[in-house]
């Protein structure tokens, strides 16, 4: 690995799920969320919406802080993407902080 490598992830969702608190064996609090994008970028000069629903979890003191958060909020969260399980092909986003968005809610049914 260069020092140059980044794994760095800044993503503006809404908070659609959460899964109950569980802990490591050392302790540590664990939460899988459910997150759901939807954004506009320009590609190739041409406007493209994305939407896109992610798995996500998160680890220690932002557990507690995440867990004050109802479902439907909109959320700013930094993290970085890695594997779900280490035998896995699957990404998992992993918020280590977050902050509010106020503006941004759930356009859809909340299950």
């Amino acid at each position: 690995m260069t020092t140059q490598s980044k794994n760095q992830l800044c993503l503006d969702v809404v908070l659609m799920g959460r899964e109950a608190v569980r802990y490591t064996p050392s302790g540590v609090p664990v939460v899988s969320l459910q997150l759901s994008h939807r954004s506009g970028v320009l590609e190739g000069n041409l406007p493209r919406v994305i939407e896109f629903d992610i798995d996500a979890m998160a680890l220690g003191t932002v557990v507690n802080r995440l867990q004050q958060e109802p479902l439907g909020s909109g959320l700013r969260c930094w993290g970085f993407l890695a594997l779900k399980q280490k035998s896995s092909t699957r990404l998992v986003v992993h918020v280590t902080e977050f902050e509010r968005l106020p503006g941004l809610v759930s356009t859809t049914q909340l299950a």
